[in-house]
């Protein structure tokens, strides 16, 4: 087999080998968003609330209908104004998520994940 040809077939297993660590390395996150929804998404009593707002948002992966929830419970967001709360809205879910809040390492990256790639869709829907 001439120069050419080796080359050609080192270069594409190469390629196969980025391709297959790619997938491998999403198969894995994959795997984790599984695990943490099959174990940790179940709301319990005795959650904390930045607790309910990442397990609702594993569940809806929407800032908005969170924020909806969280209002229907009666959860407000306190305020220097004269009425003293107002309800949540979807950028204060935001804020809640990209927080470094002391909640489940695990429950949080996927949240984080989940929101990422949900950042990064609606990026490319509109922008």
């Amino acid at each position: 087999m001439n120069e050419i040809l080796k080359n050609k077939i080192n270069r594409y297993r190469k390629l196969e080998e980025k391709i297959i660590k790619k997938h491998n390395e999403k198969i894995k996150k994959i795997k984790k968003v599984i695990n943490i929804l099959e174990n940790k998404s179940q709301i319990k009593e005795d959650d904390n609330f930045e607790t309910i707002v990442f397990k609702k948002y594993l569940e809806l992966e929407s800032v908005r209908a969170v924020a909806n929830y969280i209002n229907e419970l009666g959860y407000r967001v306190k305020t220097d104004s004269y009425i003293g709360e107002r309800k949540y809205i979807g950028t204060d879910i935001t804020k809640i998520i990209l927080s470094d809040i002391d909640i489940d390492q695990e429950l949080k990256e996927v949240v984080k994940l989940i929101q990422e790639l949900n950042y990064e869709h609606m990026s490319k829907k509109w922008g």
